[in-house]
Parts: C-alpha cells; structure tokens; sequence
C-alpha cells in the first residue's frame, strides 16, 4: 500500500528527538510506522526494536498479525528472509540478512524488556500509558548510533484525547516531534486526485457523529467533552493487563445489565477480590438482541466467570421496568440449573444521581464516600479481553460506541433551561447503555465493598447487606450529604 502524508517523514527523522504521529481513525497510521519498522530492519545492521501497547496481547493482534504480517512482511517470511520465534505468541521477529529483530510487548510484561538498550522504541496507542511509563522507557532509547548512524528514538502512535494529555502537552512545548496523519493519507479512501467510494461513506458516517468524539476521529482535535460526568476515568490507569490479575481469588461476581434492542445492550460483569478490589471481568454490548438471546449470553458469562474465575454470578442487576422479563431470564437460568440471581433496580428518587457519585468513589483514588476513610487508588480495573464476543460490526461499521470506553467520555450532564449543565441527571441524548450497566455492576459491588474498606465497619443498617434495600438505604446516606467530596 502506498506511503503518504507526514508519516513519510520518518524514513528520513536523523534526530533523537521523539515523534508522535497522530490522527484520527483510519489514516493508516499504524501501517505506516510498521512499514518503516521493516525498512529500518532490512536496512540497518543489528537494529534492536521494541514495539509496545498497554498490554501485549493487544499488540499481537492489533500490531503483529495485522499490518506488520499480513501487510507488509509476509512475504519475506514465506521467503525465509525473516525468521518468527515463539509460534502464536510471537515473541521476535529476526530479520536473518541485517541481524536485526523487532520484539513485540506490552507494558503489562515490560521488565523483560529492560535489561538493555533498544534502537527504536514504538508505542501504538499510545494515550493507554502514562507519563511516568513513557519517562521510564525513554531510559532505554541511550545506546550509541548503530554503524548506520542511526539514532535511538520513541516514536508514539496516537488517536487525539482530551487537549490537557500529556502526549499533546509535550508535543506544544516542542519536547515531542509532531506529525500528523490525515485520512487522505489512506488509499482506500482517497486515491490521490479525490475521495473514493468507500471514502465518501466513510466520512459521512464520521460526519454523523457529534461532540468530541467528531472533532477527534474527523478533524483530528485533541479535545473532551464539556462536564463528562466520570472525567476521572483514564485508560493508561484503569485498564489492565488480564494476565497480571489471573491469581486473584474472587469471594463475589456481580453485574449490571442494561436491556437494549433496537438500542444497543450492555451486560458488564465485575468480580471482587479478596483484598477489596473490583475487577471488570466481561463486557457484552450488542444491538438486536432479543431477550432470549440475552438470556442466553447471561447463562454464558456465568459460566465463563466459573471456568476462568472458579466461581459464577452472584447477582446481575438488571434496568428494566418490566418484571416479567427479568423473571424470564431468571426461568431460562433455572432451566438450565443455575439459580435465579437476576434482580431489578428500583430506580427511587436521587438513585441515578448517588449511583453516579458512587462510580466516581471506584474510579477516583481522591473520592471519599464517608469521613475518615482514606483510599489509595482507583478501586476497579479495567482487564484487558473483557469482549468475549469482539465487538459489534454492525455499531462498528456505523461508527457507533462499542462499549464502555468509547461511551464514557461522552457520557455529560444534561443541560437546564438555562443552558447549564445540570449536574443532576446525564444528558439523554448521550449514548449510556454501557455506563448505565457499568453504574449498576458497580452498584452492586459497592454493596460488599464499601463496608470494609480500610477494614472498618460502616454503621449497621436495618436491611441485609447486598440487597436492593440496602442500595435504597445507602442512596439516601449519600443524598443527605454523608460523606460528600
């Protein structure tokens, strides 16, 4: 595929000054660096390569498999001028005429990778880490120029976020070399005199979408969403690696189910360790699904969460109104010997509102839900191969969210008569399925959780903890201003 834009530039940087290359979705971004990478390999003498994303299995398949294989090096490995070690798990790529390698990693396994210098250090998606991980990779980038000449570099590869990331701040200061790449740059949509066919569809559905999410995926800004409700969530903090949680020991699985047909559906399942920790085990978000169907994923996740966590769903709170269906999923459970633990959520008076604060207490290290408590950071993580089921091609062809972090960030207050926002209740016009069945699985962890954080007993309450009498009593703790931030 042809090479455009400034992401051609890299073929001739000669600096050590590092290089983010951003823009928003389909600018072929990710397949240009992979074919410098490869350039860089067949061309300089013992090139040492790292190639990263948060979690390494994301890097296999979103980095590895495709475009630096199909697209680019198949060939030379079908050749037997590049040699792939370590099978599926693809631990190097050895380019045999240079002596150069490219190893692929993640920042979940990155000690293995530090005990020496690397040529080229690339980070895809690279608004998953944090600063701190960057700095501590830049230690790494010091070896002297390999006989070509050539300089040790990082080179970032990012999807614009919120205007205060600390990619972009960098890149303002001139600490950080910046290229942008365009969807010109992709010729499947642009063949160099104008737009193609799958070009125009594709900027219209990116012209249908609205708010931030437009200004980053088509204009390519780097920008938020006024008053986003949970702006304290961050991917380069609450998601992780899978693996690095496989030990923990869980006393609790519960989750919330937000019922969706023409509407999408969200079904989230979140596990509590024995240390107090929440862990997002499953997400499903489907549109049209029937209820029957959805009664059917619900049986799968359980089982799910008992043949890889040793132990299944102890409650799922559901959002519908309507009894009957939630009895319908419970009679399918039952059918097939599992218990009923699908329970509604009574939605009284200031409940969205404490169910939003009580999020925000899971996601922000700074929340305090009651006087005296002190917590030290975030208490739920995001695991990494939480979409059992991959995603949903019709939303994905459409452009629409496909989970809980595409809808988070554009999850905002809705707006008074005045025109301010209210911070009150969320913006209906705001897709909120995920955050909605995130709202209710944490929910219904707070139940067990909160009582014995920092091993302290909240004041007994008349109703069983981890009931909906219980959620209702600890709603109107938080409302009356117990605890508040």
């Amino acid at each position: 595929m042809e090479l455009r834009g400034e992401a051609t530039e890299l073929f001739t940087h000669d600096t050590a000054q590092p290089v983010v290359l951003e823009g928003g979705a389909n600018c072929s971004k990710t397949f240009s660096i992979c074919a410098w990478l490869a350039w860089v390999a067949e061309t300089t003498p013992n090139a040492r390569i790292l190639v990263l994303r948060k979690v390494r299995a994301d890097c296999i398949d979103t980095v590895c498999i495709k475009p630096l294989e199909l697209g680019i090096i198949q060939g030379h490995i079908d050749a037997g001028l590049v040699r792939v070690l370590g099978g599926e798990s693809r631990k190097r790529y050895d380019f045999l005429a240079s002596g150069a390698m490219i190893v692929p990693g993640g920042m979940d396994k990155i000690s293995r990778h530090m005990g020496a210098g690397w040529d080229i250090i690339v980070i895809f998606e690279a608004t998953e880490i944090t600063q701190e991980e960057y700095e501590y990779l830049s230690t790494r980038t010091s070896r002297e120029p390999t006989s070509t000449g050539r300089k040790s570099i990082i080179v970032l590869d990012v999807n614009p976020a919120m205007d205060g990331h600390w990619i972009n701040q960098l890149a303002k200061r001139g600490e950080i070399r910046r290229l942008r790449a365009k969807h010109e740059d992709n010729p499947m949509l642009h063949d160099g005199e104008g737009w193609t066919e799958n070009g125009v569809e594709y900027l219209t559905k990116l012209a249908r979408l609205t708010g931030a999410r437009k200004r980053r995926l088509l204009h390519h800004e780097w920008c938020a969403e006024e008053t986003a409700i949970w702006a304290e969530y961050a991917r380069s903090i609450h998601y992780q690696s899978r693996e690095s949680w496989r030990k923990a020991k869980l006393v609790k699985v519960v989750g919330g189910f937000d019922w969706g047909t023409n509407d999408p559906g969200a079904l989230e399942v979140f596990g509590i360790t024995e240390g107090g920790h929440t862990l997002r085990l499953f997400e499903l978000y489907r549109r049209g699904l029937g209820i029957n169907s959805w009664a059917k994923r619900v049986g799968e996740v359980d089982d799910r969460c008992r043949e890889e966590w040793g132990r299944g769903l102890d409650r799922l709170v559901f959002s519908h109104e309507r009894p009957e269906i939630r009895e319908l999923i419970n009679d399918f459970l039952h059918g097939v010997g599992k218990p009923r633990f699908v329970e509604g959520y009574k939605a009284a008076p200031g409940a969205i509102k404490a169910r939003i604060e009580r999020v925000r207490w899971f996601l922000d290290p700074g929340a305090v839900m009651e006087e005296g408590v002190d917590i030290m950071g975030p208490q739920v993580s995001f695991l990494s191969g939480s979409d059992w089921l991959g995603p949903d091609t019709g939303l994905q062809e459409d452009m629409k969210p496909l989970g809980w972090d595409d809808e988070v960030e554009g999850y905002i207050w809705a707006k008074t008569r005045e025109g301010k926002r209210s911070k009150e209740v969320p913006d209906e016009g705001c897709a909120n399925h995920a955050c909605d069945a995130v709202g209710m699985g944490l929910q219904a962890a707070w139940d067990y959780v909160r009582p014995k954080v920092m091993g302290r007993s909240a004041p007994r309450p008349e109703p069983n903890r981890g009931t909906q009498e219980w959620s209702d009593w600890a709603d109107r703790q938080l409302l009356e201003g117990r605890g508040r931030r």
